[in-house]
């Protein structure tokens, strides 16, 4: 219910003020736990995914986690680590953690050795027998943070390590005026939508074809569909006048993954695929 009622921007602040710091906080002390609490926590966290987007239960984990800059559990937990680690090799951490990792080596400069990669200096991985070793943080955070570029490696402003390791960018989308064009809106984007051909294709209902006769992918509603022809047409031109150039409209482009786009083209095509959406009446008794 909540999910409905809230827009997208209200709910991405519940998940990080109040779900996030439950999944984060001593992360570098239990992150060496088993692939089974591990994939539970996953679990939970594409339920929170699913709340906040509203997309369907089915749809592309990592299309989710993409569309709303998250990092899942498993390289949240790294960044986490490689991010400790960081702090106390430019000692801003006590110095006794800086006396519990190895001393950087640095290989003769008269060969030309293989371990003397792009990455730096190269810091000796200690010896160990056993497996908990292995999982434990320093053995981790060591293999992690040394196998990173030099330019990041470098750098010593926390924020801006912080910023250079994230996987995602994060996308803000401008607030919707109906929260559940948004929603569909994020269904088009993860590849689960409420179309015929996507509900066909998961076995939820007996046939794909739109009531022009089509098959009812995104393309055909978008761009092919002669019910909307005239909703179509005002979506590509307002779009066309935005940009103002002759381009080529995409599904690519309608779903803000053309990179060459700038944020002030990002959020009016957003809004105007929004707006083509709630004219067309497609989804309106859908949850």
């Amino acid at each position: 219910i909540v999910s409905i009622v809230l827009n997208r921007q209200a709910l991405d602040v519940i998940y990080k003020s109040f779900v996030l710091p439950c999944f984060s906080y001593g992360c570098v002390v239990f992150s060496n736990t088993t692939e089974y609490n591990l994939q539970r926590l996953q679990s939970a966290q594409y339920r929170a995914a699913l709340a906040v987007t509203g997309a369907m239960c089915g749809s592309s984990f990592e299309s989710i986690l993409s569309d709303l800059g998250w990092s899942c559990i498993h390289d949240m937990f790294k960044q986490h680590r490689i991010v400790t680690y960081h702090t106390i090799i430019v000692r801003r951490k006590p110095d006794y953690l800086f006396g519990l990792i190895p001393t950087p080596t640095h290989p003769n400069s008269n060969y030309n050795l293989r371990s003397q990669s792009a990455t730096g200096p190269q810091l000796s991985m200690p010896k160990c027998r056993l497996d908990m070793v292995k999982h434990s943080f320093f053995y981790r955070a060591l293999s992690e943070w040394s196998s990173l570029p030099t330019d990041v490696l470098l750098t010593l402003k926390l924020p801006i390590f912080k910023k250079k390791i994230k996987k995602f960018v994060i996308v803000k989308y401008p607030v919707a005026e109906h929260h559940m064009n948004e929603i569909h809106y994020c269904r088009f984007q993860v590849g689960f939508s409420q179309l015929k051909n996507d509900l066909y294709k998961r076995k939820l209902i007996s046939d794909p074809f739109c009531s022009c006769g089509a098959v009812e992918t995104s393309e055909h509603f978008f761009f092919h569909c002669s019910l909307y022809n005239i909703e179509c047409s005002l979506l590509f031109d307002e779009v066309l006048k935005l940009l103002s150039m002759a381009s080529t409209i995409s599904m690519p482009m309608l779903m803000l993954r053309d990179l060459q786009l700038s944020h002030d083209e990002c959020n009016g095509i957003y809004y105007f695929v929004l707006r083509y959406i709630d004219a067309i009446k497609r989804f309106a008794s859908s949850v």
